[in-house]
């Protein structure tokens, strides 16, 4: 398993401008280069563990798609392709976490999009501020027994683009990885409402491990 979300070009430039600079003795030029190595290879460390499927355990449950912080659970919510009757939680992803995006549940990808618009400021008063609209990556999911939950993530000003490594028609089991969101940003859930949510706003989640809801 690949421990960082760094392609190969970029460790072979990094480590080739350090071997060249400690060659011909430009050590004041080597050292800011290693730091900013070792920078890029923390932020874009990609979540280590072992991982296996329980049904009997995971059957109807979701778990935290991603690290961050509750900030918003809204009942009674519409979503243009989800319909009425949904309930959005909004995650806030910080700029030095995990940036990996997961499954939240056994499921297959149904439909995916980007979003244009205007980037969301993670930090933007909530209230009710509407969404839906704004510049990122839309997934619809859908779970063996047919229930469809939807994946947003939005792009902040002080991050990058959504990095989604799935198409229409994959499967994938829980918290198995389907991207990342580099530098942070913010994550919404659209959950039907059948299921009861298990999360509070102000609430940190970790990724692949924190319960979001479960069928009532």
């Amino acid at each position: 398993m690949r421990l960082f979300y760094l392609n190969r070009l970029i460790h072979f430039i990094f480590l080739s401008v350090l071997f060249f600079t400690l060659l011909i003795g430009l050590y004041l030029v080597a050292l800011p280069v290693l730091i900013i190595y070792l920078t890029s290879l923390y932020l874009f460390r990609r979540k280590r563990g072992v991982f296996k499927e329980n049904p009997s355990i995971t059957e109807g449950v979701l778990y935290a798609p991603s690290n961050g912080k509750v900030t918003r659970v809204r009942p009674g919510v519409v979503h243009p392709k989800l319909g009425e009757g949904l309930t959005e939680i909004l995650v806030r992803l910080p700029w030095n976490a995990e940036y990996g995006i997961y499954l939240p549940f056994t499921s297959e990808v149904k439909d995916l999009h980007a979003m244009k618009g205007r980037d969301f400021f993670r930090f933007s008063k909530l209230e009710n501020t509407n969404i839906v609209d704004r510049a990122g990556v839309f997934m619809s999911l859908e779970s063996q027994k047919g229930d469809e939950i939807g994946l947003q993530l939005l792009k902040c000003p002080t991050g990058l683009w959504p990095e989604i490594k799935a198409m229409p028609g994959d499967r994938g089991k829980r918290q198995a990885n389907i991207g990342l969101l580099p530098f942070g940003g913010t994550l919404a859930l659209y959950i039907p409402e059948k299921y009861e949510i298990l999360v509070q706003e102000g609430q940190e989640v970790v990724a692949g491990e924190s319960l979001i809801a479960g069928q009532q």
